[in-house]
């Protein structure tokens, strides 16, 4: 795959803040081909944004792990948290994915524990 010129990598490096709650609420959306158009658009950005992606990775992480959850196989196919992890190193990768998984932890004990009382 060829490399996206730069002006349109500049384009989306510099509007990739605005982006990504857009994304997040849209990938989840009830209707199937808004996700899949939204995960089309977010495995676009991801290439497009290379690097820069650092700075919006933990909610970046997290839309990629709802989509990869997603009943329909479009979606799915689209994103993989396997794309993102080519354009950093693996230490920063894991070491942001274990924040995620500490932090929907304390979210499910939090919410198991006020079930309890």
């Amino acid at each position: 795959m060829e490399r996206p010129g730069l002006g349109c990598r500049e384009l989306v490096v510099r509007n990739l803040g605005r982006l990504v709650p857009a994304i997040t609420h849209d990938v989840t959306d009830w209707l199937v081909p808004t996700r899949v158009r939204t995960s089309q658009l977010l495995s676009v950005l991801l290439l497009h944004a290379e690097d820069h992606n650092t700075q919006h990775l933990q909610p970046l992480l997290a839309t990629l792990y709802r989509a990869c959850t997603d009943t329909e196989r479009d979606v799915v196919s689209n994103v993989s948290p396997r794309k993102l992890s080519h354009q950093m190193s693996v230490k920063l990768y894991i070491f942001l994915y274990f924040l995620f998984l500490d932090r929907v932890w304390h979210i499910v004990m939090l919410d198991l524990s006020t079930d309890v009382v």
